[in-house]
């Protein structure tokens, strides 16, 4: 019997902590992260953080085709605010091209699956609860090959600590490029100590390329579908009717941090006349109007702008009577962590 409780506490928990590590260690190696290392301190000797914080100056970027985007020249201070990242062309970037000028090669957390533990040839083969490619995908030596895979990829523009390198850009299906030591980091060159994500995305779908919009950066990022497709193209939901609140995944038309959506409410009296109503987490408090019709055959457009929740979704409710089509105009992205 231990006599002194608190120091079993104590090596119980150090266990558990040796254990976790461990763990992670492994899954780390079996993940494939490609996770660059910082080549130098992004801060000079004796340099001071003096550039104001996530300054944003002009460089909107625009889906030139299918394979191809452009960002325009503008000014944006790197994440740590040690230097001006100052595009001064306009620069293209290649998603079918790999490095600067093109996209990463960097695993995210949804291109993986674990296999079961309870699997006869899992275990046999000592890989059971090991992260394993995601069944469709093609990967080779921890990069996927062939065609680059479907989903939002995001603007990194980059520069070496050489303070006459010129900026360049990548495009990443990462969500950050500050935590480099960590999983879900854009796979920048590690020559290139200066980073900063953009707040915008493109989504790329290998059969038909990227969707057309355009982003703006200054004064305010956002990104708005430029409506050269058919409008059934944009359509969110259709035809819905719903007297309690009704959750609309929205995923497929905001990035993993866009959270704010704009999206066109268009109101149809059916049977008679009401309303329908807009929310972010389904609750009565928090709705806004997103439209009302006085009669049947009415039909009433308006355009909203709400905050989605962490999981890309938002809540529509609608009076008897009345049915509402929901179509995607864009959305604006929150700054990266």
């Amino acid at each position: 019997m231990d006599r002194h409780p608190i120091g079993k506490l104590a090596r119980i928990l150090s266990a558990r902590k040796a254990a976790v590590a461990a763990v992670a260690a492994g899954s780390a190696a079996a993940l494939s992260w490609h996770v660059p290392a910082d080549a130098a301190p992004r801060c000079a000797a004796g340099q001071d953080s003096s550039f104001p914080v996530r300054m944003l100056n002009g460089l909107e970027g625009q889906r030139l085709d299918a394979t191809h985007v452009v960002i325009y020249p503008g000014s944006a201070v790197d994440n740590t605010s040690c230097a001006l990242l100052n595009v001064y062309r306009t620069m293209t970037l290649d998603i079918e091209a790999k490095g600067a000028g093109g996209r990463d090669d960097v695993l995210t957390p949804d291109d993986l699956e674990t296999t079961g533990a309870t699997s006869a040839p899992a275990a046999a083969a000592g890989t059971a609860g090991v992260a394993a490619p995601r069944v469709g995908a093609s990967y080779r030596g921890g990069a996927y090959a062939g065609k680059p895979l479907a989903g939002w990829y995001y603007v990194v523009l980059a520069r070496e600590q050489r303070p006459d390198a010129p900026v360049t850009a990548m495009l990443t299906r990462q969500q950050s490029s500050q935590r480099t030591d960590q999983p879900g980091s854009a796979g920048v060159p590690a020559n290139f100590v200066y980073r900063r994500h953009l707040p915008m995305a493109f989504y790329y779908d290998p059969a038909s390329g990227f969707r057309p919009f355009n982003c703006y950066g200054w004064p305010k990022p956002f990104c708005e579908w430029t409506r050269v497709l058919p409008r059934e193209n944009y359509q969110i939901v259709q035809g819905v009717s719903a007297p309690t609140p009704h959750a609309i995944d929205a995923s497929a038309w905001l990035p993993g941090y866009g959270r704010m959506l704009r999206m066109e409410v268009v109101v149809h009296g059916a049977h008679g006349g009401g309303s329908a109503y807009i929310s972010t987490l389904g609750r009565s408090e928090g709705e806004f109007l997103g439209g009302t019709v006085n009669r049947a055959g009415d039909m009433s457009v308006m355009q909203v702008e709400i905050a989605a929740t962490s999981k890309a979704t938002f809540s529509v409710r609608t009076d008897p009577g009345v049915t509402v089509d929901i179509y995607a105009v864009g959305f604006s992205i929150a700054q990266p962590s």
